[in-house]
């Protein structure tokens, strides 16, 4: 099998699904110039294994016996067309070579694509090359493999052969791996800590994981506090929607937060972004898979990164540059269309300053997705703007257009949104019904010096505030 680039014919890392008469066929082994990777949730009982082909040219890829006939689908992320293509099987050897057309080219943009939560063990140096080759045959330029204590595994799981720089793999150019943790507590919730130069102990806490440590102790704005001084970048896990009394928008307002993580394979979980940024605390999304929870894909998406997020950066960036870009807000989280906004010429992360009593801008909203998309939406200050959408369709990618003039009296936000195909091998094997999806981060309105705060969302987290501050009091 090989696989190659269509417009410089070069080879290329992809990842590829087989049927054989009529059935998915998953080789126990393939040649070294491919990659098999095997992903198991010991917990929940899920299995599911991806192909690869390391770019390195012809990869041998065993049939079983009585093989008659099959088809191969290849993908590399979705920057590229997935092809799907029949074969006959007519003698001892046959071989394919299947063209990759890319239709966007985001790093050539600007836009860097990461996944911000993995959960695979790297104990040994020497097994980096094969997690390169997997970030970049899925369309990865980054990826951030968290420990964790319990849930899958009794104990410490995902482990990293060292932390910080000590522990990351790949360069700027290629590509690169870096190891954090996912710090979590019953009560609390969950934390992302992406790139601290040390674990953060105990891991988990309130009872979670093994040997489990009873108190809900420390509070996660101080593991926060601490994973900062530690060079790392520290958000709220899964939308702030896990633990019993999550602590996710207290920590926001305290400052200890650096992002919101909005979507994972399985979920979506806007409210409390949403909320915080009606309050004036504007945090750049976050996204990434939660790997190997929920590891089914159809043949089109990628394993690694099916829910990715984009950051933009003049060049290829290191992780300090990664981090910076982070915090400055130019993000798109997607897990399949690509997602643009424009408000009054600027993009994600940026400010539009108005004059005292506010005045009009022009928005538009962009979706390019090979995938039939259901929507795209603008969204001011937490609600849909109504109003028409151009579709098109050119070359097998549609294009779906919303532009319009929103008169702005308040200070406020302005993003986009998009929805898309089905994901329908994991509704399959799970019953978890998700849509693709994308959200740009938001741009700032500003009228003139007034702040971002809206009367209702302040008393809802006022009173939300005040409750969790009651439950924390009697535990």
């Amino acid at each position: 099998l090989s696989i190659v680039d269509d417009g410089s014919g070069r080879s290329l890392a992809a990842r590829f699904h087989l049927e054989v008469n009529g059935a998915e066929h998953v080789p126990d082994a393939i040649g070294p110039r491919g990659l098999r990777l095997a992903v198991r949730h010991h917990k929940k009982g899920q299995r599911s294994t991806a192909l690869y082909t390391r770019g390195e040219g012809s990869v041998i890829v065993p049939l079983p016996d009585r093989a008659r006939e099959g088809t191969i689908t290849v993908s590399r992320g979705y920057e590229y067309l997935a092809t799907r293509a029949p074969f006959v099987v007519d003698g001892p050897e046959t071989r394919l070579t299947l063209r990759l057309r890319r239709w966007l080219d985001l790093p050539a943009r600007g836009w860097y694509g990461a996944d911000a939560h993995l959960h695979f063990d790297r104990l040994d140096p020497a097994t980096d090359s094969d997690w390169l080759t997997a970030t970049e045959a899925d369309g990865l330029s980054h990826g951030h493999f968290l420990t964790l204590k319990g849930g899958n595994l009794p104990g410490l799981w995902a482990r990293q052969y060292a932390h910080g720089p000590a522990g990351q793999a790949g360069t700027a150019v290629t590509g690169w791996i870096r190891p954090g943790t996912e710090y979590r507590d019953r009560l609390q919730g969950h934390i992302s800590l992406l790139g601290p130069t040390e674990r953060i102990d105990p891991v988990s806490t309130g009872g979670l994981g093994d040997p489990p440590v009873a108190e809900n102790f420390p509070p996660l704005h101080d593991v926060m506090v601490r994973s900062r001084s530690l060079g790392g970048l520290t958000g709220i896990a899964h939308g702030n929607a896990l633990g019993r009394q999550p602590t996710g928008l207290l920590d926001a307002v305290l400052g200890a937060v650096d992002f919101v993580e909005i979507a994972n394979t399985h979920r979506l979980e806007l409210e409390a972004w949403y909320l915080l940024l009606n309050c004036g605390i504007v945090l750049p999304p976050a996204g990434g898979t939660d790997l190997p929870n929920n590891p089914f894909r159809d043949s089109w998406q990628p394993l690694l990164g099916e829910t990715r997020m984009y950051v933009k950066s003049a060049e290829p960036p290191d992780f300090a540059m990664w981090k910076q870009a982070v915090l400055s807000g130019a993000v798109v989280v997607s897990s399949g269309p690509w997602l643009e906004l424009d408000v009054a010429g600027v993009g994600p992360g940026g400010t539009v300053t108005l004059p005292p009593g506010g005045g009009d801008v022009r928005v538009t909203a962009l979706l390019e997705s090979p995938r039939p998309p259901q929507a795209v939406e603008v969204v001011h200050d937490g609600r849909v703007v109504k109003g028409r959408t151009e579709q098109r369709r050119v070359g097998g990618v549609h294009r779906w257009r919303v532009s319009r003039r929103i008169r702005v009296a308040h200070s406020g936000w302005i993003a986009a949104r998009a929805t898309g195909a089905r994901k329908a091998a994991l509704a399959e094997h799970t019953g978890i019904r998700q849509r693709a999806a994308a959200h740009t981060a938001v741009v700032r309105v500003l009228v003139g010096d007034e702040p971002i705060r809206s009367p209702a969302a302040v008393r809802q987290l006022r009173t939300e505030i005040r409750r969790l501050r009651e439950i924390y009091r009697r535990k």
